[in-house]
């Protein structure tokens, strides 16, 4: 799969009317028993300090969002516009709201953001809160709204949404509490915690999912139920130690300011090797550097272990070394003298026949390997890495 966004789906999504079924122009990808689709739900809110994530849009918030994206265009509005009243007006809509907003209200979350009740997030304190799924484009399993069995962490293009689209947002939402929404989606974040994405005291689980499906359990954890009443099957003891958990969890937790960390500035042109580090342990800044080009390029192909690929709306290519502890940057070579501000993060111009990294042979960057002649770069900060980019979308 590769990163897309309403930009490419304009057309077909202004033209959805109701009572349609979601057009095969939308279908990212099948495989095996998962269907995945296009809905405009790639909206991620900057300034929210709760993140409400689920398993995956559902056909009812697939079409939802589809028919609120496609008026919004219709009236002359922008994509952006078009994409925040989307993800607001479909983002766990249906009978599952009322549910969600008993239990966040149970847990005290409602106490903990100031409102009356988490129906405000919903409404006129919506810029509070990012609703998000752990899978951000709508899954399905044999025709069926995926209910996050089997693993999606074992099923490669779910994975990758997680790894990258959900991975993304959480790079942009490094203040910001979290709640999953059932164990399948705890199981997604804690993938991400161990991959250094999210930190885990920003992670309050144990809420059942909302889901009208799964009203006993709702039931039980909001005590509108006798647990002793409640089937084997609802395991009332568990539900009761997480709900137990997630009340002490988030009447301790402490909401982190966001922060980037900014590297120290090179003053000559040429940047010392920033050294290598495991996959597994790419740094704070070289994860954050993702999400802003994936926020501002399309990716080229799902990144590998070392490179992430991207493409400008010119069709310019750039490639990141995901494995360094700053940001590294390869490039086409184009003119740059105009950008003096820019100068000093070129660290060197390859010639078409010099080696260079690698990695650069992947598919995610074709255009860089040897045989073109390339610059590389290194930033020292966000703001620099983006004057770079708009700049780079330029040419």
């Amino acid at each position: 799969m590769r990163r897309i966004s309403l930009h490419d789906f304009v057309d077909v999504v202004t033209s959805y009317r109701e009572g349609d079924d979601l057009p095969e122009s939308l279908l990212l990808d099948r495989s095996e028993a998962f269907t995945t689709y296009y809905a405009p739900f790639e909206y991620i809110n900057t300034a929210a300090k709760v993140v409400l994530c689920g398993i995956t849009p559902g056909l009812q918030q697939a079409t939802i969002a589809l028919l609120t994206a496609g008026s919004a265009l219709r009236a002359g509005q922008n994509v952006e516009a078009a994409l925040a009243q989307a993800k607001n007006t479909a983002s766990f809509a249906g009978p599952m709201r009322s549910n969600l907003v008993a239990m966040l209200d149970h847990i005290g979350l409602s106490q903990r953001r100031g409102i009356d009740s988490a129906a405000e997030l919903f409404g006129e304190r919506s810029d509070l809160v990012h609703f998000t799924s752990a899978l951000r484009n709508p899954v399905f399993h044999r025709g069926e709204n995926f209910s996050g069995t089997p693993s999606m962490l074992k099923q490669a293009s779910l994975c990758w949404q997680v790894e990258n689209c959900l991975a993304e947002e959480a790079a942009l939402l490094t203040g910001a509490l979290w709640i999953p929404l059932g164990p399948k989606v705890s199981q997604a974040l804690r993938h991400m915690v161990d991959r250094g994405v999210i930190d885990d005291a920003q992670v309050i689980d144990g809420l059942p999912h909302p889901s009208g499906a799964n009203a006993e359990r709702v039931s039980v954890f909001l005590g509108r139920k006798d647990p002793a009443a409640a089937s084997a099957k609802t395991d009332a003891s568990a539900i009761l130690e997480a709900r137990k958990r997630a009340v002490a969890k988030i009447s301790g937790a402490h909401l982190k300011p966001v922060v980037h960390r900014e590297m120290p500035i090179q003053q000559e042109v040429r940047i010392e090797r920033p050294a290598r580090v495991p996959a597994a342990e790419h740094s704070k800044i070289s994860q954050q550097a993702e999400s802003l080009l994936a926020q501002h390029l399309t990716r080229t192909a799902p990144p590998t272990k070392y490179i992430a690929g991207f493409l400008t709306p010119r069709q310019r290519q750039l490639a990141q070394e995901r494995n360094r502890q700053s940001i590294s940057i390869w490039s086409e070579a184009i003119a740059h003298e105009a950008l003096p501000s820019l100068g000093r993060f070129l660290k060197e111009r390859y010639s078409a026949a010099r080696t260079r990294n690698s990695n650069l042979n992947s598919k995610n960057a074709d255009r860089l390997r040897v045989g073109k002649e390339v610059d590389h770069w290194c930033f020292d900060s966000l703001g620099s890495l983006k004057e770079f980019v708009e700049w780079y979308c330029t040419k």
